[in-house]
């Protein structure tokens, strides 16, 4: 058995903190100071692996994304698609990092593409958008558009979309409409989304009631709600959880999507308990939902996403109480001794050395 204290003393963590820290947030300096002596060709194994990690394990790799942009760095141009697997790796799927990270990130790539000369394209900036919706990224949806605008670039469906999102994170029920108005003059289809990110927008101005009401408004626009509007429902009352009365109202959406039979997948409970986690992860609704899943196939996987996220944000009690449901023999494929995976993002989010101590000794007691 490994002994992690004597492997986890201050100078180890000290050092794994800084040298971990310079890998994030550093290797474009690096990248920028190499000389490049000869032009390389671009790894196809390497972009498809980064593109199937996306798809499969809903996150990518340090060594594999840097291996990436290294080439991209050593290549005379970048193609379309070079860029948009650039643009979109600084968004969730890189979830060693934290949102502030990924930001500053996605300032350096898109930095990056300009100097290369790279002309980004309507997908692009679309693809810009999530990542900034993603991230929490702080910007102006007007700005954006008209940046856009001025570049000569047409805005679409998913733009409007995103924008309007943008407008309803930050509670701009006036900003949403207008982006929605825009739609109708232009005969945009309204689906769910537009209909979603007005929940959320009615919640984040603190009107739940309209929030809730929002289902109704589908159902007379010809739709029913879904398994995405009632998770949107969910996330958002997690949002008021420590306001009176929000609980009842979590558990009344919980019975009628039992009633309804909805079918949610491991990555949508385990949204909907990341943001419990956020105001409360002592809540007792994470633990009724963690009764409510059933552990089949792909548990694991989405399970220990939501703890590195859930790590990175220092909620490192609802982190535990997920990564003790997994299933060891999996984890130890993974991070080849049971905990040490857990221990490494424990380190990289910089949880005081006495915390991961304690830890340690709760993994190997």
């Amino acid at each position: 058995m490994i002994n992690l204290k004597k492997l986890i003393n201050l100078n180890v963590l000290s050092k794994a903190k800084n040298s971990l820290h310079s890998a994030v947030l550093e290797p474009f300096v690096v990248l920028n100071r190499r000389v490049i002596t000869s032009v390389k060709r671009i790894d196809v194994d390497l972009f498809a692996k980064l593109e199937n990690n996306m798809k499969k394990n809903g996150r990518i790799g340090e060594k594999t994304f840097y291996r990436f942009f290294d080439q991209l760095s050593a290549a005379p141009s970048v193609s379309r698609e070079e860029g948009l697997l650039l643009i979109r790796s600084c968004g969730s799927y890189f979830i060693q990092l934290s949102s502030q990270e990924r930001n500053k990130l996605s300032d350096k790539v898109w930095s990056f593409l300009i100097q290369k000369n790279f002309t980004p394209d309507q997908s692009h900036y679309n693809a810009l958008l999530n990542v900034y919706l993603e991230n929490d990224y702080s910007f102006d949806p007007q700005k954006f558009m008209t940046d856009m605008i001025n570049s000569g670039i047409e805005l679409n469906r998913v733009t409007y979309q995103r924008l309007m999102s943008r407008y309803c994170k930050i509670g701009d029920i006036e900003g949403a409409a207008n982006i929605l108005e825009i739609m109708k003059s232009k005969n945009m289809p309204i689906n769910e989304n537009v209909f979603h990110s007005l929940i959320v927008g009615y919640s984040r101005a603190n009107d739940l009631n309209a929030a809730y009401n929002v289902l109704d408004l589908i159902k007379q626009n010809g739709l029913e709600p879904n398994k995405d509007t009632f998770k949107t429902l969910l996330c958002e009352y997690a949002y008021h959880l420590n306001e009176p009365g929000i609980i009842g109202k979590i558990e009344t959406v919980l019975r009628e999507v039992a009633s309804k039979e909805i079918m949610w997948t491991f990555a949508d409970y385990f949204e909907i308990i990341k943001a419990i986690a956020k105001s409360n992860e002592k809540s007792i609704i994470i633990d009724d939902l963690l009764t409510n899943m059933k552990r089949t196939f792909g548990y694991n996987l989405e399970c220990m996403n939501a703890v590195i996220e859930l790590i990175h944000k220092h909620k490192l009690d609802a982190a535990l109480k997920l990564f003790y449901t997994t299933r060891p023999s999996e984890i130890l494929k993974e991070a080849k001794v049971q905990g040490m995976y857990v221990i490494d993002h424990l380190i990289r989010a910089q949880v005081p050395k006495e915390k991961v101590m304690e830890i340690c000794d709760k993994f190997y007691s």
